[in-house]
């Protein structure tokens, strides 16, 4: 055979298979289809990356802006502040770019691009973290201070970063679902280093620890865990990889916990360590570092702020959980308007800490503005203390401030009978009446203070003057005088028992003693308000209060038998004379130095009859 022989002529198939025939016509149903087509707007390049962008970026700028920020924060180099910033925001928008967003002219990201940027970002960001962290040794955190090993740190500030990151990846795997048919892997890692980055550059602000290590452990690898979580996620179906999302975000709440720097809110502080698991040494060090102490505190009473936080920090870390030093720096913290500095130094301690501690906690968590904070701190101590007067007044203070004024008598009402001692209660008590229709109490509660506190109370007499001056009103002259005393409520209201019997006393105290010292009040105004015409009209009150029958006999106010016994003892002239003499200096001075001989006398009888015995 030849190969001529083994030709094969393909025109003999033709006719039986149909080659070369002309195609049939288009169906209808083909035609319409064609005829209804049009352009299809196509995906925008930028669309996806400024909608993650936008997402990602609300918690952290609300982060920032809250705060609370690093406690070295205003003490780090500018330029390097600018570079760090400049980097860590680099890394977010190349990586969150190459993740996004395609060359120009394709319509896809390019995976291989996005994993070499994704990488490159995280190099640079490692060896920034190897070779340039910086810190300000005695002002800068160790994790030490807060009780925390570098691991305890590391895993904090890596919850941090996830809180952060998750959004991104959430966001960004919804705008990816089904355009990565091929190297999703690669495009996930750069989503999450970009969400990482993200959460690095918030750290840089708010976190205070500036070890090398914590940095590089935890900063820089809480962005390479972003990118592998991302590398993963994108790797199953959208509808997975949503849940997984959604379960990583809930992980990372739990984990991260409150800002490292200081709590921002009420609820941080209920769920902050209620201790370090280290117990508090009291007493001052001794030797050497005793006298350091005294002189640190010495030049805080001296104004000489810095020198002193100098010391008080040297002191601090090398007995890092002595009370005394903390109580000291923590109150130069508070001079120095830190408070944010002196809230870090003893939150980690706050189920140790004793009542006068406590108070000064709360108060710092006030003024750092962490009002709810402070209220549930201090509603903590209080279960803990339950007779400390220092708490019910600052916890009182706390919920003035938040204008809860009833709310806030009550409490100072509550300490003054925990602790009858504590002046500060009284004194807050007296204030918020002068400034209710129960005038007549601001009275009586000034007045225990002014006896509880005589070398502080100064104000709190001219402020019981104000309401004797306020309290009268004269219209006319002369014969021709109408005058109206105005120390208690218009009306009066008695609780009555199933009974029949009445709950309260007939006579409410504040009508008791408008009712027994407003005659002789207004003769006081008429004749000009001074110590001598205050004192005749007292004199009236007083023996309202000594009789039996009258109207104060159901009404059990320590002062009320105390200033009885007092009269009785021949020393209610000299006594009103210093009670109200702050509000006429000149006045005073006149009759102290005519009647020396009865101001002692009065201030002996005082001392040997304390309102209460301590």
């Amino acid at each position: 055979m030849t190969g001529h022989d083994n030709d094969f002529d393909d025109r003999v198939l033709g006719p039986a298979t149909g080659v070369g025939a002309t195609p049939p016509a288009p169906s209808a149903d083909l035609l319409r289809a064609v005829d209804g087509m049009k352009p299809v707007r196509t995906r925008s390049r930028f669309g996806a990356f400024a909608a993650v962008a936008l997402a990602g970026l609300v918690a952290p700028v609300i982060a920032l802006v809250r705060g609370p920020y690093r406690r070295d924060l205003s003490e780090l180099s500018v330029g390097w502040l600018i570079a760090a910033s400049a980097l860590w925001c680099a890394a977010f928008a190349v990586s969150l770019t190459a993740a996004l967003v395609p060359r120009r002219g394709d319509v896809l990201p390019a995976p291989s691009r996005a994993s070499r940027v994704a990488a490159a970002a995280i190099a640079a960001l490692g060896l920034f973290a190897l070779f340039a962290t910086v810190d300000v040794p005695g002002v800068s955190m160790l994790p030490a201070e807060r009780g925390w090993t570098l691991f305890d740190s590391c895993l904090h500030c890596i919850g941090t970063i996830s809180k952060v990151a998750v959004v991104f990846l959430f966001v960004g795997l919804l705008a990816l679902r089904r355009l990565v048919p091929v190297g999703g892997s690669r495009v996930g890692m750069a989503l999450g280093a970009a969400g990482g980055a993200m959460g690095g550059l918030l750290l840089v602000f708010i976190c205070p620890f500036a070890t090398t290590a914590h940095v590089a452990l935890a900063h820089v690898g809480g962005v390479v865990l972003a990118a592998a979580a991302g590398a993963i996620l994108m790797r199953v179906t959208a509808g997975p990889a949503i849940a997984i999302a959604l379960l990583g975000l809930a992980f990372a709440a739990g984990c991260a916990g409150t800002t490292a720097g200081a709590p921002a809110s009420g609820t941080k502080v209920a769920g902050a360590p209620a201790s370090t698991g280290a117990a508090l040494l009291y007493g001052a060090p001794e030797g050497s570092d005793g006298d350091a102490l005294e002189s640190a505190v010495k030049q805080m009473d001296a104004g000489q702020f810095d020198k002193s936080i100098a010391g008080l920090q040297a002191l601090q870390r090398k007995y890092p959980r002595n009370a005394t030093v903390l109580h000291e720096l923590t109150l130069a913290y508070r001079l120095t308007h830190q408070p944010r500095r002196a809230v870090e130094l003893l939150l980690p301690y706050r189920a140790q800490l004793d009542p006068q501690m406590l108070s000064s906690l709360g108060s710092a968590l006030d003024e750092a503005g962490d009002n709810a904070g402070a209220e549930a701190l201090l509603r903590e101590g209080l279960k803990r203390n339950p007779k400390a007067g220092i708490l019910y007044s600052d916890l009182g203070t706390t919920l003035r401030l938040a204008k809860r004024a009833n709310e806030a008598l009550d409490v100072y009402l509550e300490g003054t009978v925990a602790e009858p001692a504590f002046p500060g209660n009284y004194r807050r008590a007296a204030e918020l009446y002068a400034l209710s229709d129960h005038r007549a109490l601001a009275l009586v509660y000034g007045e225990m203070y002014r006896l509880l506190d005589p070398d502080r109370s100064s104000k709190a007499a001219e402020m019981m003057v104000g309401v004797y001056r306020e309290a009268v009103t004269i219209k006319g002259s002369g014969k021709n005088v109408d005058a109206t005393v105005m120390l208690a409520p218009k009306t009066s209201v008695v609780e009555v028992g199933a009974d029949g019997k009445p709950k309260t006393p007939l006579i409410a105290l504040p009508l008791a003693i408008e009712l027994s010292i407003g005659p002789a009040l207004i003769a006081a105004h008429v004749k000009g308000l001074s110590l001598a015409s205050l004192h005749e009209a007292r004199k009236t009150l007083v023996a309202a209060v000594a009789k039996p029958e009258g109207p104060f006999k159901d009404h059990k106010v320590p002062l009320l038998p105390w200033l009885v016994a007092l009269d009785a003892a021949g020393h209610l002239d000299a006594y009103d004379h210093w009670l109200y003499g702050p509000a006429f200096p000149d006045e005073m001075k006149r009759w102290g130095d005519a009647h020396r001989g009865e101001i002692d006398a009065m201030a002996k009888w005082a001392m040997d009859h304390p309102l209460f015995w301590k």
